[in-house]
């Protein structure tokens, strides 16, 4: 008796969740309209670079997608026209890899308005930004602390960065390895496609006492490594764009994580057009 109580139970509870499932709702999206997306970096000493990429659809079925690497290298758009206007002149990009435009004459001048126009002539597609150029911030103290354990020996850097005066600011500290010990060759930090990944902290000045921060960022490095560590004055647009990124989990995830939101300053385009001035140090260990 206690047997088939238990099994009516059971058959109830089933039936229950059977009526409980929701029925298949048919969603029509519109087709995908490819945009242009763009990252760029300023080097010291009037060098930009601009990344343009083309958007897709990141619905399409895994198996027409081969990998990472050559879908990057399938989205990289060549031979655009890519300009930059300041201070009454414009500057031409020079396409020096697919996807990737340099210039040595943009100048940097803090408080300057740069604007950005992009046309790929072999789709049509075109996007504009406009950002500014904000001071430049050094570091004041930075050095490289090393913790010997029986396993292994942790590298962090440590530094101390006082506050622009009178207004809210936004700050990016990043470091990427020029080499590995190993033999790698060197890798210039700053002719990437994709903004700093794991190796970052974003700073705002509410975190500072006193007008100053003293700060500690875990290496994933070495003895034997170089690094190139910069401090960048950025934007608080900026600033939320990859706090969006950091949220994502990966921030390189505009290629294949189209539904987020991401913010963006690019007009008909996704990304983010950022201009600023970094201090950079190069810290051998």
């Amino acid at each position: 008796m206690r047997t088939l109580k238990n099994s009516f139970i059971l058959l109830v509870i089933s039936l229950l969740m059977f009526a409980c499932q929701p029925n298949d709702i048919e969603i029509d999206l519109p087709e995908h309209e490819p945009r242009l997306s763009i990252f760029s970096q300023v080097i010291p000493d009037q060098v930009m670079l601009v990344t343009v990429t083309k958007s897709f659809n990141s619905l399409k079925p895994a198996d027409d997608i081969k990998g990472d690497s050559a879908l990057i290298n399938q989205l990289m758009v060549s031979n655009a026209i890519v300009k930059v206007h300041f201070s009454g002149r414009t500057v031409v990009l020079h396409n020096s890899s697919p996807g990737i435009y340099i210039s040595t004459s943009v100048l940097q001048v803090p408080n300057q308005q740069y604007t950005l126009e992009v046309l790929d002539p072999a789709t049509g597609l075109t996007c504009s930004a406009t950002s500014t150029m904000l001071e430049k911030v050094s570091f004041d103290d930075l050095k490289v602390k090393s913790e010997i354990t029986s396993a292994d020996t942790n590298h962090v850097l440590e530094y101390t960065i006082s506050d622009v005066a009178g207004k809210d600011n936004y700050y990016l500290v990043t470091y990427t390895p020029l080499n590995k010990r190993a033999g790698a060759r060197n890798n210039n930090p700053f002719l990437s496609v994709s903004p700093p990944q794991n190796n970052y902290q974003l700073l705002t000045d509410r975190l500072f006492t006193e007008g100053q921060h003293n700060g500690k960022l875990s290496l994933n490095a070495e003895a034997g490594d170089t690094l190139a560590v910069s401090l960048i004055n950025i934007s608080e647009e900026y600033y939320k764009y990859l706090v969006v990124y950091q949220k994502s989990g990966r921030v390189f995830n505009q290629l294949t994580g189209e539904p987020i939101d991401f913010p963006t300053n690019i007009k008909n385009g996704y990304g983010f057009f950022t201009t600023h001035n970094p201090d950079v140090r190069i810290i051998n260990l």
